[in-house]
């Protein structure tokens, strides 16, 4: 929904006061310069002693101008930055003991809440977001983002201040700053895609962690992390029916795209034409009452890579249901479009599925859309990657010398590079330790296993024994995969156009629930997310459901593999080129690396 900056300075009495309020100005001025396009409808800052908040507004719920940012407690003395959405703020509205309220947006709400609550009021929010919330009576101020960290926020701190916003490149403003790499962090980037935990690309910026809020004493200046939501590491599985599991995923599921069509602002899809997105469109349309829901859908050239192109299956749904599709085209993939991605992404995490995103909300924004609904994280909860698939085959696997077969069947399948590659990525990921196992199929290289994989497993130790191995998957997927990769690109592509994108299958009701189904409902066999097909069974048609699953991204052509292998065996980062087969993702991780260590001016 917007974009957030800002600062704290500690208590310095060396200093004149004066010095906070020019320089911090300056500041905010440059750092919400570097936020604008969050939020085109509205940017302020405010500075105020010690503390200085700025705000670039993206108008979605309660557009008039009372709801807009930096918000100030009538006391003056409490204030709050805020991005995202609180689906449950009706709720916690009337929960609250102030009733004296003048808009009817959620930040208003937020705000009350915590002056009432404190970091208590934390568990209960259900919703995207990241914010900045000051008291400056108690001179104290909480900053927090939500659990599965689908909203950023980044910060960095000094020997004097504290400072954090939406975007890296706001950071990169405050004078004199120190671009160093983490080298730690780039061995991660390279090996699984992700930098883990707090990490950045730079040293000196760390970014929260999802599900975590920091409690700063400006007055004591002391900073302390605090975790008010993890994933659970214990699981207690149901015990009812299937049709009864089947039928309260369903109505959580229709609860959650309730809750989250709330907009003052016009609302479209995604739509691929695939179970995930067809699924959440014939809910809203059936269930909310939407009688031509806004599409979107990217005509992609996957046909000549052997997939199935998504439009025709978009283009029908739309024919059956009466849905409005948009059709969005999007550049050639290339070296520049690729640059473009890693100074939007500001991280070296270069997935070609941005340009999606970025050219379907650029489109949109256009149209008047201001909020997308997406189906993304439907894979990371109810599994639907292909390597869950091989999780589900672990026990046969004791019995089955992949490593052997992969040698056999290699020259079979020399012409077909995509199977060939996936048999083996299997058999350099088989390992008898289950855990193992679990981390090498997120590998990208073997180069640096342990290195790149050292906070994963301290992760997965902390999980009890009783949970299955396909939800220890899934957590992983919910740890590594989603906040540090889909979740990351999705809301820097889509509000690069001022386009909030909202996520159903990630609800909190909704996730603890299917954290504790059992998971012969999640993954039957080798068909993945059977739940979720069954209840499409009462919304869409079996060759949507039973689709095969096609990537957002498009693949890259012979002579683009060909132009980054190049340009790796020149570079430092050669010998990550030792495997035995290169895989494209790899050649892009290599690539974004290398950008980021020889080209300073993502800024």
């Amino acid at each position: 929904m917007c974009g957030i900056a800002g600062y704290i300075n500690f208590d310095n009495h060396a200093v004149p006061q004066s010095f906070y309020n020019l320089q911090g100005e300056e500041l905010l001025k440059a750092m919400l310069q570097k936020i604008g396009h969050r939020g085109p409808d509205h940017q302020h800052y405010v500075s105020k002693g010690q503390i200085g908040l700025a705000h670039a507004r993206l108008k979605v719920l309660d557009l008039s101008d009372e709801a807009n940012q930096p918000f100030i407690a009538p006391d003056q003395k409490r204030l709050l930055v805020f991005n995202g959405q609180i689906y449950n703020h009706g709720t916690l509205r009337k929960q609250s003991l102030f009733q004296d309220f003048k808009t009817h947006c959620d930040t208003e709400t937020l705000l009350h809440s915590l002056l009432e609550k404190g970091e208590n009021v934390l568990p209960e929010l259900n919703g995207i977001f990241s914010f900045a919330y000051i008291d400056l009576e108690n001179r104290q101020a909480i900053l927090a983002r939500d659990r599965f960290g689908v909203k950023p926020l980044y910060y960095y701190q000094s020997d004097t201040a504290f400072f954090f916003a939406s975007e890296i490149h706001a950071l990169l403003q405050i004078p004199d700053f120190q671009r160093e790499i983490d080298q730690q962090a780039s061995i991660e980037y390279i090996t699984l895609l992700a930098a883990q935990g707090d990490k950045t690309i730079y040293k000196k910026i760390k970014r929260l962690e999802p599900g975590t809020f920091l409690k700063i004493d400006f007055a004591r200046n002391t900073i302390a992390k605090h975790e008010f939501w993890k994933i659970p590491i214990q699981r207690t599985y149901l015990r009812d029916s299937p049709q009864k599991i089947i039928s309260t995923t369903e109505e959580l599921l229709i609860s959650a795209v309730r809750n989250q069509l709330c907009s003052d602002a016009p609302l479209g899809f995604f739509l691929s034409g695939g179970l995930d997105s067809s699924l959440l469109v014939a809910i809203a349309q059936r269930h909310a009452k939407i009688s031509r829901p806004r599409c979107f859908t990217i005509q992609q050239n996957t046909q000549m890579h052997g997939f199935e192109n998504d439009y025709p299956f978009a283009e029908k749904l739309s024919k059956d249901f009466g849905w409005h599709l948009q059709m969005v085209y999007k550049s050639k993939i290339d070296l520049a479009s690729i640059d473009q991605i890693l100074k939007i992404i500001e991280e070296p995490v270069p997935d070609l599925s941005a340009l999606n995103v970025m050219a379907i909300a650029e489109v949109a924004s256009k149209e008047g859309i201001k909020v997308l609904i997406s189906g993304l994280g439907a894979d990371d909860i109810f599994t639907g990657y292909r390597r869950h698939q091989l999780v589900a085959l672990y026990k046969l696997l004791h019995w089955l010398p992949l490593k052997t077969l992969y040698q056999l069947f290699s020259k079979v399948l020399s012409k077909n590079n995509s199977l060939r590659y996936r048999l083996h990525k299997a058999a350099e990921a088989w390992d008898e330790d289950e855990d193992t196992f679990l981390l090498n199929l997120l590998l990208y290289t073997q180069i640096n296993r342990s290195s790149a994989c050292s906070f994963l497993e301290n992760r997965l130790k902390k999980m009890g024994g009783d949970i299955a191995l396909i939800d220890k998957a899934l957590a992983l997927e919910q740890m590594a995969y989603l906040p540090n990769q889909n979740l990351l690109y999705t809301d820097k592509a889509s509000m690069r156009h001022g386009v909030e994108v909202r996520v159903p299958y990630l609800d909190n009701e909704l996730c603890d629930f299917v954290y504790n189904i059992p998971t012969k409902l999640k993954i039957k066999g080798l068909e993945t997310k059977y739940i979720l097909k069954e209840i499409a069974k009462r919304y869409l048609p079996k060759e949507i459901i039973y689709r095969k699953k096609v990537g957002f991204s498009e693949p890259i052509g012979v002579a683009m593999r060909q132009e980054l292998l190049e340009i790796i065996q020149k570079s430092s980062l050669s010998n990550y080129l030792e495997d035995p087969l290169i895989d494209k993702q790899l050649l892009l991780n290599l690539y974004a690396n290398l950008k980021f260590g020889s080209m300073q001016h993502f800024s």
